[in-house]
């Protein structure tokens, strides 16, 4: 591995075992499920929202989903996700009353990033390698009775549901590479990258690969603080 760049040591959560209820029971989530008759092409794969390709059968990149609502019920605290702040190790829920939004799976089933993780979860929980998907959404955290907005992430699979659930705190600094040509696959040209965490100095940030990396801060330009 070069040595301009640390990977992260990218363990899974033993936290959450399985925070997931497929049937909804509880009435606190609320969502649209994986769809097995969901469109394919002609080689079988699915295509995007709605079953439009680009003509070329290509896969898209994000595959977007619906909202997910949490309903406020009485113990609903009992029955809400635990979802890990990578940084602390810390469990938080997600706010009543709130949604999770912008929701697309970017890496896994239906799009074009392979997910790197699927072996692990589909040992973990079950279900076949090639259904597991990489899903993030917008939604808001219970951060010791304040309203955080963040980003949350967590894995799925049909027939399994969704589990692991983690997040990063939005309003972090953006940043775009313009460092050398052999990262050129881990980011692509004038995006904004946000920052994860700023670690030793060196910048956590989640790269097209679908990992997140530790890099040195030369590498890039501040665009948003």
């Amino acid at each position: 591995m070069n040595q301009t760049m640390q990977m992260s040591e990218s363990k899974l959560p033993e936290t959450v075992k399985n925070p997931v209820d497929n049937q909804g029971q509880g009435g606190i989530i609320e969502s649209r499920e994986f769809n097995e008759d969901q469109p394919r092409n002609e080689k079988g794969e699915w295509t995007s929202t709605g079953g439009v390709s680009d003509g070329s059968g290509n896969l898209p990149a994000t595959l977007k989903l619906d909202d997910i609502h949490i309903h406020r019920s009485v113990g609903a605290k009992a029955k809400n996700y635990d979802i890990m702040d990578l940084k602390t190790g810390e469990k938080f829920q997600l706010a009543e009353g709130t949604s999770l939004q912008n929701v697309e799976v970017f890496a896994g089933k239906g799009v074009k990033t392979p997910y790197r993780k699927a072996s692990v979860f589909a040992a973990k929980y079950g279900g076949k390698e090639s259904d597991w998907q990489h899903v993030k959404g917008r939604g808001v955290i219970d951060y010791y009775g304040e309203s955080r907005k963040a980003e949350i992430h967590w894995s799925q699979c049909a027939g399994i549901g969704k589990v692991d659930f983690f997040f990063f705190c939005v309003g972090r600094m953006k940043v775009k590479y313009i460092g050398h040509d052999y990262l050129d696959t881990a980011f692509e040209k004038d995006k904004p990258y946000e920052v994860l965490s700023i670690e030793k100095g060196w910048y956590r940030i989640m790269i097209e690969l679908d990992e997140d990396y530790l890099f040195p801060p030369e590498l890039f330009e501040v665009v948003e603080e």
